[in-house]
């Protein structure tokens, strides 16, 4: 997906809403973040997107795009679901077709090229 903005000429920067991620021993779940941290991370999020002024903010994921929406930041957001198969049943209701990796692909490349000519 990435590929797709830089063979159209822009340029890419990508970050992590969680700067760091932290699991118990024996699990690949994340521990929850105090609000403290989350608005550690915001912070750094903002400051971030005050340096590199960005046209767009484009996020993958749930809890990327309620972050981002609570930031409050003044800035066009695209949000999509993560690539991961894990979401496929939000991509299929998204795109009203099977989740393939091509389907996603195409699907997202039309929205964001579209989206991102318009600003």
């Amino acid at each position: 997906m990435v590929k797709v903005l830089l063979e159209e000429g822009y340029r890419v920067y990508l970050t992590d809403i969680f700067k760091i991620w932290v699991s118990e021993a024996n699990s690949d779940r994340g521990i929850s973040l105090s609000k403290q941290d989350s608005a550690r991370f915001i912070e750094i999020l903002r400051t971030e997107l005050e340096i590199f002024e960005p046209l767009a903010v484009i996020t993958w994921g749930r809890k990327a795009n309620s972050m981002l929406k609570s930031s409050n930041l003044d800035i066009k957001h695209l949000n999509f679901p993560h690539p991961s198969s894990a979401a496929n049943d939000a991509w299929h209701k998204l795109m009203g077709k099977s989740p393939t990796r091509e389907n996603q692909i195409n699907y997202w490349r039309e929205k964001v090229l579209s989206d991102l000519s318009r600003l």
